[in-house]
């Protein structure tokens, strides 16, 4: 705004006195337009442009006047995602509301409008309730849960009173210790007296095949057969399925137990013992079983065992201090019922009814031979002997015999030093046998593998079955012939099979037509039951 002219209120001093018709300087002022709220149009002027100048210094007010973060409550801005959702599109929070409430909320006072924010929990998706009622369908499943409870309830049936039978007759036999690379087992429990070797024979699965004429050699020669059994007519093998020994001390054939399996019946077997010699042995009752001595009364031979008849198909040699232990009922810390609820059975088991069922323990079905060792000490030639914890045995197989030994040593190094010694052991072992048994030693021992597992050492060998029938005959020679059998008493004479007599023509003379020949009596059929024939065909073999 221009200000106003200096020459508007210039006037000379005669002006101002002489004309009456001039106004005076607060004549002028007065009669000057006024403004709004009666101010002059100058003091307008300074005002709007005080503003003006003014307005440069807004911002720095503002900036004094601006709220801080510090002043802000951090829960709101905690929660600023779930705020910026409020309202938009369909979907957002104020959709929910109905229009008059909120208005209703929208023209209450500014304090208010956090109120539909009250609910807080409802922005988070962790609480939403749609989830929930899935586990309230779960019950269908909660109910198919207890439908397969019938298995959960058969662990009940035990608690329920059960057999010994039940025990030995399904599942594992109880108390079989078969620590090792190949589960093989150790049956030192099943036998009495403290026994520290054992030895099952399965008979039943050479019956019928290639091996079943060597193994009835072997037998016949084995002593306690020929203590009991020589000169009767029970064949080892037809008669016999299967064959369980066990000893405290091998070398003495008075301290072996045997269990055997038969297919003759209780009756006929006594009647077949009782031939056995010329003078019979009478019978007694121990603890309800039948029994007898091996050899009658007054005999020159002396052994302590006694004949049991534990059961229409099972017959003992025992020593007489073992027939208490074998059918009284076992400890709770016995072998032969480690794991078994005692509590279930109707009754205490004793060692006869786990023995009814020690065929079981072979480890397949093709299991023929089944050994086992504490503490053995094996003498190698070339090597000398050596201890082992435990020594294990299985021969297996008709077709392709197997032959699988596990050895327990004390440590795992011993074990790793013993299968690291292995090919030179072979050697020194081969190097070391008599030249007649050289060329068999050879064959089964070239073919034995060592692999150290823990502290066991797993020797392996695969034959064929003509090398294995070749060992069978070979080992013939070297089954123990005690000096003291000798003194053994006489069997009652067999007599000789009949030979029927066959009529022959006699030619007339100038007849030129030969009468049929008499067949040889050499050459005549033996009866296969016949023992005592059999008997006499095993001497002329027996080197």
């Amino acid at each position: 705004m221009s200000e106003p002219s200096p020459d508007r209120f210039a006037a000379t001093p005669s002006q101002w006195e002489g004309d009456p018709t001039n106004e005076t300087p607060d004549e002028f002022e007065s009669s000057e337009p006024r403004l709004w709220l009666g101010l002059s149009l100058l003091t307008w002027s300074v005002i709007f442009s005080c503003l003006l100048h003014g307005s440069v210094l807004i911002p720095a007010f503002l900036d004094v006047f601006r709220p801080h973060e510090a002043d802000i409550d951090l829960e709101w801005l905690k929660s600023f995602d779930s705020l910026e959702g409020l309202g938009h599109g369909s979907s957002g929070r104020f959709a929910e509301l109905d229009e008059a409430s909120f208005h209703t909320k929208a023209e209450g006072p500014r304090e208010a409008e956090p109120e539909p924010l009250a609910p807080e929990p409802d922005p988070d998706p962790e609480p939403e309730p749609e989830p929930e009622p899935e586990p309230e369908r779960d019950p269908p499943k909660a109910e198919k849960k207890p439908q397969p409870k019938p298995e959960v309830a058969q662990p009940e049936a035990p608690r329920k009173p059960s057999t010994p039978k039940e025990v030995y007759s399904e599942g594992e036999l109880p108390g079989l210790d078969r620590a090792g690379p190949n589960g093989l087992p150790a049956m030192e429990g099943y036998g009495p007296g403290n026994a520290v070797f054992t030895a099952l024979i399965r008979l039943d699965r050479i019956r019928g095949t290639q091996f079943e004429e060597p193994t009835r050699k072997l037998l016949e020669q084995v002593p306690d057969y020929r203590i009991v059994l020589q000169g009767t007519e029970v064949d080892p093998v037809r008669d016999l399925d299967s064959m369980f020994m066990a000893s405290a001390d091998p070398v003495y054939v008075e301290e072996t137990f045997l269990a055997v399996r038969h297919r003759l019946g209780s009756e006929l077997l006594r009647q077949r013992l009782d031939s056995r010699f010329v003078e019979r042995v009478p019978w007694s009752d121990a603890r309800g079983y039948p029994t007898r001595d091996l050899v009658p009364p007054g005999s020159r031979y002396s052994d302590p065992r006694k004949v049991l008849m534990a059961g229409s198909d099972l017959a003992l040699i025992v020593r007489p201090e073992w027939i208490a232990q074998l059918t009284g009922a076992l400890p709770a810390d016995a072998q032969m019922v480690a794991g078994v609820d005692l509590q279930s059975l109707d009754r205490a088991p004793s060692m006869l009814d786990g023995l009814a069922y020690i065929e079981r323990a072979a480890n397949g079905a093709d299991t023929v031979i089944l050994m086992s060792a504490m503490g053995a000490r094996l003498a190698i030639p070339g090597v000398g002997r050596l201890t082992f914890e435990g020594a294990k045995v299985e021969i297996a197989g008709i077709d392709k015999p197997r032959l699988t030994i596990d050895l327990a040593l004390a440590t795992e190094d011993e074990a790793r030093r013993f299968a690291q010694a292995c090919p030179s052991l072979k050697k020194r072992v081969i190097a070391e046998v008599p030249w007649i048994a050289k060329s068999i030693t050879r064959m089964l021992v070239e073919r034995l593998t060592c692999t150290q597992s823990e502290n066991f050492v797993a020797v392996a060998g695969a034959y064929t079955a003509e090398e294995a029938h070749r060992l069978l005959n070979i080992a013939l020679p070297f089954v123990p012939r005690p000096a003291e059998l000798a003194y053994l008493p006489p069997s009652p004479p067999r007599e000789p099979p009949a030979v029927p007599s066959v009529p022959v023509d006699t030619p007339t003379p100038g007849d030129s037509t030969q009468p049929d020949i008499a067949p040889d009596a050499g050459s005549l059929q033996r009866d296969e039951h016949d023992g005592g024939d059999r008997e006499e065909r095993g001497q002329k073999q027996d080197p």
